[in-house]
């Protein structure tokens, strides 16, 4: 079974996106900070992370680069905000190449 992590502090929408991937027949783990996600992370198989931009404890943006560098798993950023900058932020961080930092 699938497992999608849910990144997001407003605990009805949270619930909310949990309630309707687990009716998909997915594994929904659940958590509202940034901390709680590491360990979350480190325990279980993760295929995919839904990931809001503005956590109390840290940038969503941020981070998704460590996602990428450290776990390699798939997010989506998930917020409320429509800013350009915020947009293009989101579209370089997922398109952002990883290098090998021992070359």
């Amino acid at each position: 079974m699938s497992s999608i992590l849910v990144i997001e502090d407003d605990e009805m929408l949270n619930a909310g996106i949990c309630f309707n991937i687990q009716n998909n027949n997915w594994k929904a783990l659940s958590t509202y900070c940034i901390k709680d996600a590491k360990e979350i992370i480190k325990q279980n198989k993760i295929d995919l992370i839904l990931l809001d931009v503005n956590l109390p404890d840290g940038n969503g943006f941020e981070f998704a680069k460590t996602i990428k560098e450290q776990y390699n798993i798939p997010f989506i950023f998930l917020t409320a905000h429509n800013l350009d900058e915020e947009i293009l932020e989101g579209f370089e961080i997922r398109s952002r190449r990883l290098y090998n930092k021992t070359l």
